[in-house]
């Protein structure tokens, strides 16, 4: 896996998230290894930002964790979401062009969950998708 290690200086995150990643009974041994190695620090690969372990956190609505974001401008972000129900990982687009916007995203995906179907894959294959510079990803 290629990425640096960095302070996370911005995340998406609501006040209400109080479930920890670490607690998942579906974790992969994988997942758990990259939790327990600089808990406090984010990863970079390419254009994605990887959230902090210790931060990896979702309210009990949410139907996965945020794991990595990429900026898409104008207040939108491709974010990967791991489900912790199905081990599955989804990108979703989040955020908006205002607080109307990004609050009406994030109300869908608590009502609606994920738009596709999820895939199968590591954590490695991820970073290593994302450390190709202007990596993109197919839906």
């Amino acid at each position: 896996m290629s990425y640096t290690f960095t302070d996370i200086i911005f995340f998406p995150s609501v006040d209400n998230t109080t479930m920890h990643i670490l607690d998942e009974s579906n974790l992969t041994d994988e997942l758990r290894n990259y939790l327990q190695c600089e808990p406090s620090k984010g990863r970079l690969c390419g254009d994605w930002v990887w959230n902090a372990p210790k931060d990896i956190r979702r309210s009990d609505k949410e139907p996965g964790y945020a794991l990595a974001y990429t900026n898409l401008g104008m207040g939108h972000w491709n974010m990967l979401y791991w489900n912790h129900a199905t081990g599955l990982w989804h990108v979703r687009v989040m955020g908006g062009a205002n607080g109307y916007d990004a609050t009406e995203k994030y109300m869908d995906l608590l009502e609606n969950g994920f738009e596709d179907d999820g895939m199968e894959s590591s954590l490695e294959a991820w970073m290593n998708k994302f450390s190709k510079k202007n990596s993109k990803i197919d839906n």
